[in-house]
């Protein structure tokens, strides 16, 4: 059974590529018909290690079955633990070409996994604050591809912490994204000064991935779980 510290955040990323191994039997009849919805044999894959290490991890967090498990979810969509097994315990779970991560507190927290790949031209122009197209401008342009993926991944984590999901509007807060700078939230439009009150951790998951957690509180530390805690939960650790 894995212990939540109060002022921790527990880590788990694994694989979920076709061929990545995952516990059987513990998916609910609604997770296993929403697998198979999908069209292509990877997507059924993707999502039903992602949704078995889900449950895994949180019932060895709760020292219940993993079956036992009751989800809800908040108005935008957000799920949630529902009370009484799930009291106090908060997760965030995000998923990437054949890789996910979840995150697990005893205070809300958001998550985002991103593979590298090529950036639609302007989309920087639409989701980026004015702060942070100047910081990407200001790359070597054989960097700004990770740079927009840095900015992506930390946004995202942020408006999933606040629990709003994308309806957030991007471009009226700003986080770091340079490689040099230290993860961090730079203001929040809407909310003056309560950018100090955010902590963002950058997060290299493998090789050509990114990632990033956030939270609403400071003093947290980040705790990643080893390959051979995967390996007892039935997950396997991504490649290098």
């Amino acid at each position: 059974m894995t212990t939540i510290e109060a002022e921790a955040i527990r880590l788990w990323i694994w694989r979920i590529d076709e061929d990545a191994p995952y516990p059987q039997g513990i998916l609910s009849p609604a997770e296993l018909a929403r697998a198979a919805r999908f069209i292509r044999a990877v997507d059924r894959a993707a999502h039903a290690a992602a949704h078995a290490g889900l449950r895994a991890i949180l019932g060895d967090c709760l020292g219940i079955p993993p079956l036992r498990l009751a989800f809800g979810s908040e108005p935008m969509g957000k799920p949630f633990l529902a009370a009484p097994d799930g009291a106090g315990l908060h997760f965030n779970l995000s998923h990437s070409k054949g890789l996910a991560a979840l995150g697990v507190a005893r205070f809300p927290i958001g998550v985002d996994l991103e593979a590298l790949r090529p950036v639609e031209d302007g989309l920087a122009a639409t989701v980026f604050s004015a702060l942070e197209l100047q910081e990407l401008a200001a790359l070597p342009p054989s960097l700004q591809q990770a740079g927009f993926f840095r900015g992506w991944t930390r946004k995202e984590a942020f408006v999933k912490a606040l629990g709003s999901g994308l309806l957030a509007p991007l471009d009226r807060f700003s986080v770091s994204l340079s490689p040099d700078a230290p993860a961090r939230l730079r203001d929040i439009d809407w909310a003056p000064g309560e950018a100090e009150a955010w902590q963002i951790a950058h997060v290299t998951p493998a090789h050509g991935y990114v990632g990033a957690v956030a939270a609403h509180r400071r003093g947290w530390r980040l705790a990643q779980a080893a390959p051979e805690e995967l390996h007892r939960l039935g997950l396997a650790a991504p490649a290098g």
